[in-house]
C-alpha cells in the first residue's frame, strides 16, 4: 500500500471480510491463500479508489537490536555516513520503482521476492498458472532493472 497506516487499515479490512465470508471458504485451497486473495483484492480496490496518484512509500523500520546470543558484545563495523546515505537513497529508488509497476508485475515481485513465496502458492493467490507466475516474475525483474538502470 505504500504507507503503514494504509496497510494497517487494509489488514483490518481483510480479517473483517474473512470473518464476514467465512461460510464462503470452500477449503479447496489453504486458508492463507484465501486470505492473500482477499488482501490483494482489497489493496487493488483501495489503490483504484485513490485514482492511481503516487503513493509515498515509508521506509520499513528495522530492528537494530543484536542481543541474540550475545551478538551485542561484538564491535559494530559502522558504515560511513556516505555509505548509509547511498544505501537509503537506493532503497527509496527501488521502492518508488516498484510502486510505479503494473499491479500484475508488482504483485508477483512482492509475493515472490519480498515474501519469498513458492511459485505454486503465488499462482493460487493470483489465480494464474505457475508458468504465468514465472513469466510475470521475469518481466517484473526486467521492468525493475530498466527503471533503475539510469541510477546504477
Amino acid at each position: 500500500m505504500g504507507r503503514v497506516p494504509e496497510a494497517e487499515d487494509v489488514c483490518q479490512e481483510v480479517f473483517l471480510r474473512a470473518l464476514e465470508h467465512l461460510d464462503d471458504f470452500r477449503e479447496e485451497s489453504q486458508a492463507s491463500t484465501w486470505l492473500h486473495r482477499i488482501a490483494i483484492n482489497l489493496c487493488v480496490d483501495r489503490l483504484r479508489s485513490i485514482k492511481r496518484r503516487p503513493i509515498p512509500i515509508e521506509p520499513i523500520p528495522s530492528d537494530e537490536s543484536d542481543s541474540f546470543l550475545g551478538m551485542d558484545h561484538f564491535p559494530d563495523p559502522s558504515p560511513t555516513f556516505h555509505e548509509v546515505l547511498e544505501k537509503e537513497e537506493l532503497a527509496e529508488l527501488i521502492r518508488q520503482a516498484i510502486a510505479r509497476m503494473k499491479p500484475k508485475y508488482r504483485d508477483v515481485l512482492v509475493l515472490g521476492h519480498l515474501q519469498e513465496m513458492p511459485h505454486k502458492d503465488i499462482a493460487q493467490i493470483l489465480d494464474i498458472s505457475v508458468d504465468a507466475v514465472a513469466v510475470r516474475l521475469n518481466r517484473a525483474r526486467n521492468d525493475l532493472k530498466s527503471k533503475l538502470k539510469k541510477y546504477l
